[in-house]
């Protein structure tokens, strides 16, 4: 298969790349920062501004200015059709400095940043390879790519005449995707060697920048653009080698004061969680922008920075309650730095008409568990898998869902001996189950009801079992309590999985109700989400605790895709 084909033909496939690469920066600069033994709080509170900074960048860059007088006179964030990768690297790294030093943190947390982009932009730009953006000016070259036939390339080369009408497809034209994932995956092997000679905190992030900002001025004398050129160079060039000069100027100011002693060094206070007060203070700053951008963003995005959001507000809940004050104090701000960012919730645009659809999924688990019997201290080990398909029928103006459908799972449990005990042998067993179920979802309340029809290790693998599923919801969906059995996120594992908990979500314009929630289980304490991809959506679960010495858990995922009806 000629992998050049897949090129430009699956513009609907640049928004899952979009998310998978906030995503995988954001867990890169988390491992960074956890190895440099950064303030878990301060350093999560850090990237959850980055990422609110980068969202704002990347829009904001390529408003103009008509755009940003709009914004300055109406108050109103105009919606951006594109985005700009410099505008995310500008926004992030501003906001993300802006962080720290709210924080009091007196040395540049910028460093894990580099890295982070890096895998960023090496993941983002496989999706606009895919989708036909960001692509270059014709070439005869070898390295020149041809994107497919009917591709937005294709339309923009009819439009100016670089094909004539009916060429069946566009000329070849520079790969920039790939030159943007080569500079990546270069750089990124560089770094180490880099870190090596910078002493200077900061200086490695600077670096980054500064070569990329060289990199991408002369990618764009060979990028296809449509921006009025100043002296010959386009406007994205002039502010590349304004941010070229200043990012590699302050590389050699700070290597120059590292070198000659006037630079503090890392120490005790840099390393302990910043006070309190500014821990509560950031973390409502971020939400207060977070809740001040709502309407503007996509889906996509709100659940972007709510994922960032919400280990940033845990966090903070765990240092408050590690602190000094008094217990009650303590305990009262831990909670309303948890509770937080169930305020943010999630942002969609909503669609105009009521409309119905199907939705095809597939699902695995695997977990510990001790015995339902509650004289007994048996631990289980299971694996289990599943697929269903339901029809949705979606208000939006009403915010209500209606669904039914039908689910079936199967798996294998065997006994799991406790730490403390022999080896014991017994053969494992396989359980399977139909299990149908309706739901329905209001503004303010929601609930769902089902069977479980099969064998099950709940009630025992010998016979076959019916057994209810059930489910409510009780408040608005921006900031509601959830109590169940059997039913998302825990279904399908056959630990005894009654669950309370509380979450935030909104209703997709794609009928999906977006979560994100955490309580208790019968697996333990909880955490389940949705994370969107265009259609498809991905919903991982996790729980764990322990019980008498050993651990119990559960952890799964759930792929879910929604089909037109018609």
């Amino acid at each position: 298969m000629d992998l050049t084909s897949l090129f430009g033909a699956h513009p609907e496939w640049f928004g899952p790349f979009t998310v998978l690469a906030f995503g995988a920066a954001y867990l890169t600069a988390v491992v960074v920062g956890y190895r440099r033994g950064w303030p878990p709080a301060a350093w999560l509170l850090v990237l959850a501004a980055a990422g609110i900074g980068g969202v704002v960048g990347t829009r904001l860059l390529p408003l103009g200015l008509d755009g940003l007088r709009a914004l300055w006179l109406d108050g109103a964030l105009p919606d951006a059709g594109v985005r700009r990768l410099p505008g995310t690297i500008a926004g992030a790294l501003v906001a993300a400095e802006a962080a720290r030093r709210l924080l009091g943190v007196r040395r540049s947390m910028l460093d894990p940043l580099a890295s982070a982009g890096l895998v960023g932009i090496a993941v983002a730009r496989v999706g606009c390879l895919l989708a036909g953006c960001c692509f270059g000016t014709p070439t005869d070259g070898p390295w020149g790519v041809t994107y497919a036939a009917g591709s937005f390339v294709h339309g923009f080369h009819l439009a100016h005449g670089v094909v004539e009408g009916g060429a069946a497809g566009p000329a070849p034209v520079h790969p920039i995707p790939l030159y943007d994932i080569a500079f990546a995956l270069v750089v990124l092997a560089l770094l180490p060697r880099l870190a090596r000679r910078l002493r200077a905190p900061g200086s490695l992030c600077g670096a980054v920048v500064g070569l990329y900002a060289v990199h991408r001025f002369a990618q764009d004398f060979v990028r296809a653009n449509d921006v009025t050129a100043w002296g010959g160079l386009t406007a994205v060039q002039v502010g590349m080698a304004a941010a070229a000069a200043l990012a590699l100027g302050a590389v050699l100011w700070a290597e120059r004061r590292e070198r000659g002693g006037a630079a503090e060094s890392w120490g005790g206070a840099d390393r302990a969680e910043p006070a309190p007060l500014r821990l509560v203070a950031v973390l409502g700053v971020v939400v207060a922008l977070r809740l001040a951008l709502d309407g503007w963003l996509t889906s996509a995005e709100a659940a972007v920075l709510l994922i960032r959001i919400v280990p940033a507000a845990g966090a903070v809940a765990v240092a408050l309650v590690r602190s000094p004050a008094a217990a009650p104090l303590r305990w009262a701000a831990a909670g309303v730095a948890g509770a937080l960012p169930l305020v943010a919730g999630f942002q969609t645009e909503p669609a105009a008409e009521p409309f119905s659809l199907w939705a095809v999924e597939a699902h695995g688990d695997v977990g510990r568990y001790q015995e339902f019997d509650i004289c007994s201290d048996n631990l289980y080990q299971y694996t289990t898998a599943g697929a269903g398909v339901a029809r949705v029928w979606v208000d939006p103006e009403a915010e209500r869902t209606r669904e039914v459908g039908v689910r079936v799972y199967g798996g294998r449990q065997a006994f799991s001996p406790r730490s403390d005990q022999a080896p014991r042998s017994e053969e494992a067993h396989g359980f399977a189950a139909v299990a149908p179920y309706a739901r329905v979802d209001e503004r303010n309340i929601g609930g769902s009801l089902g069977l479980h029809v099969g064998r099950s290790s709940i009630l025992g693998p010998e016979t076959a079992t019916v057994f209810p599923s059930a489910g409510l919801r009780l408040g608005p969906r921006r900031a509601h309590f959830l109590v169940g059995f059997m039913d998302a996120p825990h279904f399908g594992a056959p630990a005894p999985a009654v669950h309370i908990g509380a979450g935030t979500g909104r209703l997709t314009a794609d009928g999906q109700e977006l979560r994100v929630t955490g309580g208790v289980s019968g697996s333990g304490f909880y955490v389940a989400g949705t994370i969107p991809a265009g259609r498809l959506f991905l919903e991982p679960m996790g729980a764990v605790a322990s019980s008498n010495g050993d651990w119990i858990y559960q952890g799964g995922v759930r792929l879910r895709l929604h089909l037109p009806a018609e």
